[in-house]
């Protein structure tokens, strides 16, 4: 495709192409050609090595494929029937209803993501090529999974800007059902598309409840911080657990948390914390409340690299707040999606907050994104979400 404006790479830039990394930074840009959004072709010695969508962050070119560029069209629909091809088989055998179709790099498709609930398909476009193909995207999507009745744009964050982009959050295709509901485990849970968080609801943690199933918690007391609608806890309240406090400063999350408890006939035995998670956890721990099992699941601190230090502080903070609110015997179970936190990282919070305890933790379980989150070892902060289950003794 001769046609395409043209992006040239400087010669260091051989070693990212060697390793197809689906990313072409500014930097390794000698100049270019096209509009923002524009398919490009790209050069490397005046030889066209790989095709992509041109884009004004440092992110200067999301590689959609290597060698000769072909139809945008094409790759998707290919990429998109390859997506469905084997997750919608697998949730199926699962009775999986909501799952991620689309996970960005991974599906080759850099910078989308799809969020499958039932018939809804909810998309985050995160980058200015996608938005100017909107209606190509949604119909090779509906090429590749016709079942699909509704789809939904849910472009919101911080992040949108730097792509040339604002926040869109509208109805493309059908009608949102206003009382959209899935079972997560055993919880049916309300989808906020509109007005909640990410695409609706935290698929990503959907199978740690069976992880946490197997615990002995019979009768047993939880905190859920951080909890958003509570799907976690409230499964361990469905298995038997006797009581479970939810901490969240969203207030829409909590009442859809309490319309789930109902659902269940377990709301008397759900108390809901609305407002800051530092301030009332330190509230907890100063009135002495312990917990068979305290669940921290914090939003990412850590962004990027350059967010380490502060977001480290936070998460140790919190550590050691879960060690102490805990019975001697219980669990705690830490979570992080902050990719430039390791499983090294938490491993290490977690020694530091038991000395700081005078307590001992054994990790048991280390939890980590479902099997529709893939991971591609071109770009490993696709590996965002990891999570250590401890026994703690004091």
């Amino acid at each position: 495709m001769s046609h395409l404006p043209k992006v040239h790479l400087k010669p260091s830039a051989s070693e990212g192409i060697a390793r197809r990394h689906p990313w072409i930074y500014r930097g390794a840009v000698a100049h270019s050609q096209g509009e923002m959004g524009d398919l490009v072709e790209v050069l490397l010695d005046r030889r066209p090595v790989a095709f992509g969508l041109l884009g004004p962050s440092d992110i200067a070119v999301r590689i959609l494929g290597f060698g000769p560029a072909e139809d945008l069209g094409a790759v998707l629909s290919r990429r998109l029937a390859s997506a469905a091809s084997w997750r919608i088989p697998m949730a199926r055998s699962r009775g999986v209803q909501a799952f991620r179709l689309v996970h960005g790099e991974s599906d080759g498709l850099p910078a989308a993501v799809v969020d499958l609930y039932g018939s809804t398909a909810v998309l985050q476009l995160s980058h200015l090529g996608w938005i100017r193909n909107l209606d190509l995207f949604v119909r090779c999507l509906l090429e590749a999974v016709p079942s699909i009745r509704s789809v939904v744009l849910k472009n919101t964050g911080k992040h949108l800007p730097k792509e040339g982009l604002q926040e869109d959050v509208r109805v493309l295709i059908g009608s949102l059902d206003q009382d959209l509901t899935v079972p997560l485990g055993r919880v049916p849970q309300r989808v906020p598309v509109l007005k909640g968080q990410k695409t609706g609801l935290y698929l990503d943690t959907r199978d740690w409840a069976e992880d946490l199933s197997r615990l002995p918690l019979e009768g047993a007391r939880v905190l859920d911080a951080f909890s958003y609608q509570g799907h976690l806890s409230l499964n361990l309240l469905a298995l038997g657990a006797r009581e479970a406090v939810l901490v969240e400063q969203s207030p829409l999350a909590l009442s859809n948390a309490l319309w789930s408890a109902r659902g269940l006939g377990l709301q008397e035995r759900v108390t809901l914390l609305e407002g800051n998670a530092f301030d009332l956890l330190k509230g907890l721990d100063q009135r002495g409340e312990k917990f068979n099992l305290v669940i921290m699941d914090p939003p990412p601190f850590a962004p990027s690299r350059r967010n380490l230090e502060g977001a480290m502080r936070g998460y140790r903070e919190l550590m050691v707040r879960a060690i102490n609110l805990v019975l001697p015997g219980g669990f705690v179970l830490f979570g992080s999606c902050s990719h430039a936190v390791s499983h090294d990282a938490l491993l290490e919070l977690a020694l530091k907050g038991a000395l700081d305890r005078s307590a001992q933790v054994r990790v048991i379980h280390r939890p980590a994104q479902p099997w529709d989150h893939p991971v591609s070892p071109q770009v490993p902060q696709g590996e965002y979400l990891k999570g250590i289950l401890m026994e703690v003794d004091k």
